[in-house]
């Protein structure tokens, strides 16, 4: 049993976009790298998901950081 809640998903140019914001504090490149590692099967469940229930492939997987206001393509 997987819980969670998808913070973002919308179509844009007809691709489906799957959005993730994280509040982590970053310290360096090092960090980033970690935390995409921690994150990547989360936003694949998510992806799965959003997939299953709209019939349709996501395009495109990201992470956004508030803490350097950055976004990183899965």
């Amino acid at each position: 049993l997987i819980h969670g809640v998808i913070d973002c998903f919308f179509e844009y140019e007809k691709k489906l976009y799957l959005l993730d914001y994280k509040t982590n504090k970053i310290n360096d490149v090092e960090s980033i790298n970690d935390l995409v590692d921690e994150y990547k099967l989360q936003l694949k469940i998510y992806r799965s998901a959003l997939e299953k229930s709209f019939k349709r492939k996501i395009d495109f997987s990201l992470i956004y950081f508030f803490d350097i206001d950055s976004v990183v393509y899965i």
